[in-house]
């Protein structure tokens, strides 16, 4: 089996009014999430999701490009 292709969704999942964060770093009213599919030569798919959120991911600085990718393998 073999990775035959990798989507990834940007989504922006908003937060209910009543649980926004208030504090130093500003207001977190909603949360950016990358979902992932990963499709194989068997047909068979994966999903997986990751939190883009900087103070949880610790990758502020870090670009995100959501043109599909296939792995050269």
């Amino acid at each position: 089996m073999r990775i035959t292709r990798i989507e990834t969704i940007p989504v922006q999942v908003p937060i209910r009014p009543e649980l926004v964060i208030w504090g130093s770093l500003g207001v977190h009213a909603s949360s950016p999430f990358v979902l992932v599919k990963i499709h194989t030569s068997e047909g068979n798919t994966g999903l997986g999701e990751v939190s883009c959120t900087p103070v949880w991911s610790k990758r502020a600085g870090a670009t995100f490009d959501s043109s599909p990718t296939t792995p050269g393998f």
